[in-house]
């Protein structure tokens, strides 16, 4: 669903208005039918998914260091969240993003860090989106022979299957092609920065998919005081990116959440990898791995909220992110390190 974000030409802080801090409830609105994911998704889990028809988004579109970011809140802690493999607009991502903001009495920034703005450019993601569209009406093998004919539906759903299909290749070089060498500088030398020219004090990464790989890089950094990764991908985003995933998690230096989908990898689950690794650090009891088993990767912020058990998990979700940011972000006392 196109929408209309307001754009601010000033690079200034947002100006902070008088805030009550609320707790975070989910936005409405169906985002989307489990379907086939990119590669660094697991098979089965929840695919592409436009934004909710007709939520008003609370933000505004400024320019970081250069960078585009949807911004909305204001305050000394922030919140930067990488999204997923379809951008900025992938889902409820934004919607959750003031969600936090209320929440948390926090900012929350988050960048276009793909080209084009999601994968492969936005006639790319709008194919691969358009290729998990809705299958005909009549799915019956009786009507199905004669759909061509009968059910212009149909000839739409095969023809937007097929597009998909074509653009595929270049959705996974999109992603290919953008390595921790090409978006570091943008969030070292950018977003960071400006949010130092902005008053920040504490910042915390929140990453979705795709964005979960961002956080476990951007989280080697001092400056950074945790990080949480929702349906993580860590494991195929670093297979993909011929990057070893045990070194990344070895050169976290914050704590950690990963909360995993069912369908996720092990190593990113309660005794993978990457908590055997996390548990021997300093902060090793502060970090917190749970597994929503009955859960598809993408719920979060892409998963169908007219599930009753989608619903429930993905509240659940975020409300143990909130609670986590509260604890190391908004309510700890700041640390040397994490002050710029």
């Amino acid at each position: 669903t196109s929408r209309s974000i307001p754009v601010e030409c000033s690079t200034g802080p947002p100006p902070s208005p008088a805030r009550t801090r609320r707790p975070f409830r989910m936005p409405g609105g169906d985002a989307g039918a489990v379907s086939a994911p990119p590669r660094c998704c697991p098979p089965g889990g929840h695919g592409p998914a436009a934004a909710p028809e007709g939520y008003a988004v609370q933000g505004v579109v400024r320019a970081l260091g250069g960078v585009q970011c949807y911004v909305v809140g204001s305050g000394a802690c922030a919140v930067v969240v990488g999204h997923d493999v379809f951008g900025v607009s992938s889902g409820r991502t934004q919607q959750i993003c003031d969600g936090l903001a209320d929440s948390l009495g926090a900012m929350v920034v988050l960048p276009v860090l793909f080209e084009g703005g999601c994968c492969g450019g936005p006639d790319v993601a709008a194919a691969i989106e358009n290729m998990h569209s809705q299958a005909p009406k009549d799915a019956s093998p009786r009507r199905s022979r004669i759909c061509f004919a009968a059910e212009i539906d149909c000839l739409e759903w095969m023809t937007n299957y097929a597009t998909g299909l074509y653009n595929l290749p270049w959705f996974i070089w999109g992603m290919q092609e953008h390595s921790w060498e090409l978006i570091q500088p943008k969030i070292y030398d950018c977003v960071l920065p400006a949010l130092k020219e902005w008053g920040v004090t504490r910042i915390a990464f929140l990453g979705f998919c795709w964005g979960g790989w961002l956080v476990f890089h951007a989280s080697e950094s001092p400056d950074i005081c945790c990080g949480v990764s929702v349906h993580p991908s860590q494991v195929g985003v670093c297979s993909t990116l011929n990057e070893d995933f045990e070194d990344l998690c070895e050169n976290i230096a914050c704590p950690q959440m990963l909360l995993s989908a069912g369908d996720d990898k092990a190593d990113t689950k309660e005794g993978g990898r990457a908590q055997q690794i996390l548990q021997e650090k300093e902060f090793g009891d502060q970090c917190v791995f749970r597994t929503f088993p009955e859960m598809k990767h993408g719920w979060v912020n892409r998963g169908p909220l007219d599930d009753p058990a989608v619903a429930e998990d993905a509240q659940k979700a975020m409300d143990l992110v909130t609670e986590f940011f509260r604890t190391h972000l908004t309510q700890c006392p700041s640390r040397g390190s994490a002050v710029f």
